[in-house]
């Protein structure tokens, strides 16, 4: 008996780190070929830029939601769906027909990896309260070891010349799989059961304030790089695609 709760332990923890790692993995693979879907659309670096604003804003939207979300339905249930539609929204921005379909894309690419986000964390807080040791950074280094995965694929995709539906497809059908298998590992959680009368926002205390301005902080910084290293690579640098 003990074994066998060992054993589903590890597989809850085990489904956490895949999609930690699969959302970093996924993420860092377009990023590092935005010089690609830059030329394949014919975009100038003012309207690359509201193409990767409109994913911020919908990241941005849909975070507060989130967790309304969760208090109804469960983590489960917002992370299955959100892992499922966000992977699923990879390789389609690819097949766009025009630059308002692209930007619409992006946007709602980021309402699922914004919703992913905070969903996978509660289930990451859920194992962490599971384990009774303090795990969670563990979650997050597998999200950086993701992206520099992503980051070294995309390299290898780029070297080859391969199109950026092809490359992103392949990588989405493999992610699609490992979801399949995560979906079945997920954590239980009970929806709030005393949520109806609450208020949907409350202001925050001046401390998750300060908080969250040093987190606006490191994404500003972190986003800028992402974006637009690859970009300046190309366009300043004259460094080859794998580069």
């Amino acid at each position: 008996m003990i074994q066998a709760s060992l054993q589903k332990m590890k597989r809850n923890r085990l489904a956490i780190n895949l999609t930690f790692f699969i959302n970093g993995f996924l993420f860092a693979n377009w990023a590092a070929r935005i010089p690609r879907l830059q030329a394949d659309f014919g975009l100038d670096n003012r309207m690359l830029g509201v193409v990767l604003l409109a994913s911020a804003i919908g990241s941005l939207i849909a975070m507060p939601f989130t967790g309304w979300m969760i208090s109804r339905a469960g983590s489960r249930k917002i992370t299955s769906w959100a892992s499922f539609l966000f992977i699923l929204s990879i390789p389609l921005f690819t097949i766009s027909p025009n630059t308002a379909i692209l930007i619409g894309t992006f946007f709602m690419m980021g309402v699922f990896v914004g919703t992913l986000d905070v969903a996978m964390n509660a289930q990451a807080v859920l194992v962490e309260r599971m384990y009774q040791r303090p795990i969670m950074a563990f979650f997050h280094a597998l999200f950086s070891a993701g992206m520099m995965a992503g980051a070294g694929t995309g390299a290898l995709f780029a070297w080859g010349n391969i199109p950026l539906s092809v490359h992103l497809s392949l990588l989405s059908l493999l992610a699609i799989g490992l979801w399949g298998w995560n979906v079945y590992h997920y954590l239980d959680d009970k929806p709030g059961q005393d949520v109806k009368g609450k208020k949907f926002f409350h202001v925050p205390e001046r401390a998750l304030i300060a908080i969250g301005a040093i987190a606006f902080c490191c994404m500003l910084g972190e986003g800028a790089m992402s974006d637009w290293s690859a970009n300046y690579l190309k366009q300043i640098v004259h460094a080859d695609n794998a580069t």
